[in-house]
């Protein structure tokens, strides 16, 4: 899988899968609370809608505001969304390829080797960030061999680092497994000068992120780490442990094996630096998340969080086992892991095409009795079937607007009553997060016919 040739078809064909599926699922992936939230701000405001200090968001939102720009449908945006991430991480792959071929085989197994999930929960700044950071390496890896490093390629490494390091606090922990990982492998000294000047640049950025660009949604993201406190000795039972080990049976079967044949590998090699970063990272993160979760949360959301444990494995595997390895094995062996997965992803998508079922279903509902603008309590929902309220406001606005060419003002919340100041005034939309006038919202997009009564509470 080395080959330059067979790796570019490889990545045509499950970038190309993967654009499909986006396709055929983009109700499933947009419709779906994070997107939905991120998608009304860009077509309300006409402009990027970043969070918390997350500038990397900037290449997969532009496709949405790019779409709206050009006056594309609503339908025709989301759909423009959804691809948009497909088309992010292909991007990339051939960018790497045409850098560093090892590099763009990590990317392309990351982006399937432990995926599920996050295939319909698709916003997760975190393995955007992932997967920028490893065309990153692949420039480190191609440049860093010439004797000479182009000027040009010192600032666009320093640039590189300062997107990567806004694009998620954790990504600091993939980072260093990375910097540690690349020099130990290195043998080429201006390879190890680049590799040590970068990490000192990239640990002065998020220095100077972490004192004067945190934001309070990092802040108590950091606050869990008192959990260990808290669990204190006894890691071994909490719940997320349990979870975690159903989801590898289910999801993340390719982990162990993969984990088992570099240690297996590294083992006879006497290899002992390289075997205890990756198993000191793979098992300290894993501890980390899970101690910071004792109680589990949302699957796609924990998902999320443990996919840097594919990159631990996959990354020594990739420059040091498959090398190894005759060259007709490799590559039938990583063919058959790719298949695998873009198989397993296409067929997990029942539960997210439950929810956005019931959602259909219940606009079908209530507009069939007659109901106007509502905020429902979450008792009358089946939450294990919605997961989260917060976005349904969102959601709705989408659903409703796209196939029944009307925008409805319906919010499943877990307090109704606490919002009954939203209720009296016939022209707003309410949503979780702020009442907003019709008149601020872009009629192409919403297409508000109720302008005569206020939200009811139910």
């Amino acid at each position: 899988m080395q080959d330059r040739k067979t790796l570019f078809w490889s990545g045509v064909g499950i970038y190309g899968t993967l654009a499909i599926l986006s396709v055929i699922f983009y109700k499933e992936r947009t419709v779906f609370i994070d997107i939905a939230f991120h998608l009304f701000y860009i077509l309300k405001d006409g402009a990027l809608a970043i969070q918390n200090n997350r500038f990397g968001a900037v290449f997969t939102q532009l496709f949405p505001l790019m779409a709206s720009k050009a006056g594309l449908s609503l339908s025709q945006v989301m759909i423009a969304y959804s691809m948009g991430f497909v088309i992010y991480y292909a991007t990339l792959f051939f960018l790497c390829l045409r850098l560093s071929r090892p590099h763009a085989l990590m990317l392309l197994l990351f982006n399937v080797g432990m995926v599920t999930d996050t295939f319909y929960w698709i916003q997760s700044e975190f393995s955007q960030g992932v997967a920028f950071s490893l065309l990153w390496w692949a420039v480190i890896a191609h440049y860093g061999r010439l004797e000479r490093v182009p000027a040009w390629v010192t600032g666009l490494s320093a640039v590189m680092l300062l997107f990567v390091a806004f694009f998620h606090p954790v990504l600091a922990v993939v980072m260093v497994f990375l910097f540690a990982f690349h020099w130990v492998h290195s043998d080429y000294q201006v390879h190890k000068r680049l590799i040590f000047s970068g990490l000192v640049s990239f640990l002065g950025i998020m220095a100077v992120k972490f004192f004067f660009f945190k934001t309070t949604y990092d802040a108590e993201a950091t606050d869990r780490l008192n959990y260990f406190r808290r669990f204190f000795p006894n890691y071994l039972g909490m719940h997320s442990n349990t979870e975690f080990l159903n989801d590898v049976l289910r999801h993340f079967y390719l982990l162990p094996v993969l984990l088992g044949i570099t240690g297996v590998f590294y083992i006879r090699r006497k290899a002992w630096t390289k075997l205890a970063l990756t198993a000191g990272f793979f098992f300290g993160y894993l501890l980390v998340v899970n101690v910071s979760y004792p109680d589990y949360g949302e699957s796609f959301y924990m998902e999320n969080l443990y996919l840097p444990l594919g990159l631990f494995v996959i990354v020594p595997f990739v420059l040091d086992v498959l090398p190894a390895w005759p060259v007709r094995w490799a590559t039938g062996i990583v063919a058959a892991m790719l298949l695998l997965r873009v198989v397993h992803i296409g067929l997990n998508h029942e539960k997210f095409t439950a929810r956005l079922e019931w959602e259909r279903n219940y606009l079908a509902q209530t507009t069939s009795e007659g109901a106007g603008k509502m905020i429902v309590s979450e008792r009358a929902a089946p939450m294990d079937t919605l997961m989260m309220s917060w976005g349904t406001a969102y959601e709705f606005w989408l659903l409703s607007t796209v196939e029944q060419g009307e925008t409805r003002g319906l919010l499943i919340d877990v307090d109704p009553p606490s919002l009954k100041w939203t209720t009296g005034p016939p022209h707003s939309f309410v949503t979780k997060w702020g009442v907003f006038e019709y008149k601020e919202l872009p009629q192409r997009y919403f297409i508000f016919k109720d302008t005569t009564t206020g939200y009811e509470i139910r």
